[in-house]
């Protein structure tokens, strides 16, 4: 760069050199843009969001000095979750099939029943059920018609398909057995009964309120009831008797309406 002067008349000329830089100003600035970058970093790294100048605008900083600064909002603070409730289910069943085993000899029966469902994959069922066995010969005189009423409660472990649904049913169950003798002479007696009951069942759904039912269950009586012969005019005497096994088993087929 040269730059004329006029000194007492006369025109000095005089060339200045702009001074080069040196190792060390280079050095300088090279440090400065590795701390910029650094610095840059480190910010996104603690959650913040560093904006570029001509991005949008950003509110003036207390600091002058400071780079603006805005705060990465996370997603569990800014969304809320919606809080799941258990989806309460109510089905009515009506079933009916062979009993074998639980009165003397093969009877049939039916039952009804009420269950309550969460999330498909637990009910818990009540219902109740009776059965009839037919005349049953104690002796050449004496015939009885065992009959079978009583209730039930069960808890039901269940896997969720789209139209099909297994489960394995176990619970109490009691009631009244009678005897239902037909001979002159002879008195019904009434005696009760108590099981545990377990039902693997199968429930396949045909439309959305709409299933069919298919099971068999295990009866293990707690209480097992004799039906024996008593002669009226003998006290205490006990003549020919029938046992109720000591294990049955009730196939069932049925249907299954959707309430709620």
């Amino acid at each position: 760069m040269a730059i004329a002067l006029e000194i007492r008349g006369e025109l000095v000329e005089r060339t200045l050199d702009p001074p080069r830089p040196t190792c060390s100003d280079l050095h300088a600035l090279v440090g400065l843009a590795i701390a910029i970058a650094v610095d840059a970093a480190v910010l996104e790294g603690l959650g913040y969001e560093v904006i570029e100048p001509g991005e949008g605008s950003v509110p003036q900083a207390q600091d002058p000095e400071r780079p603006p600064l805005q705060r990465r909002s996370r997603r569990g603070e800014t969304s809320e979750v919606p809080v799941r409730r258990a989806s309460v289910s109510v089905v009515a069943a009506v079933r009916g099939g062979a009993w074998l085993g639980v009165l003397p000899g093969l009877a049939g029966g039916g039952s009804v029943q009420l269950e309550l469902g969460w999330r498909r994959w637990v009910d818990l069922r009540a219902g109740l059920f009776g059965g009839y066995g037919g005349p049953r010969a104690l002796d050449a005189d004496t015939v009885v018609t065992p009959s079978l009423v009583g209730g039930r409660i069960d808890v039901c472990a269940a896997l969720a398909r789209p139209r099909v649904r297994p489960r394995l049913c176990f619970g109490p169950a009691a009631g009244a057995l009678q005897s239902g003798a037909k001979s002159p002479g002879v008195q019904a007696v009434v005696a009760p009964w108590v099981a545990l009951m377990v039902a693997p069942e199968l429930r396949i759904w045909a439309a959305k309120r709409f299933a069919f039912d298919l099971a068999v269950e295990l009866v293990v009586p707690v209480v097992r009831p004799v039906l024996a012969e008593r002669d009226p005019s003998k006290q205490g005497m006990v003549g020919e008797s029938l046992p109720v096994p000591p294990v049955g088993a009730v196939v069932s087929l049925g249907v299954a309406f959707t309430i709620r």
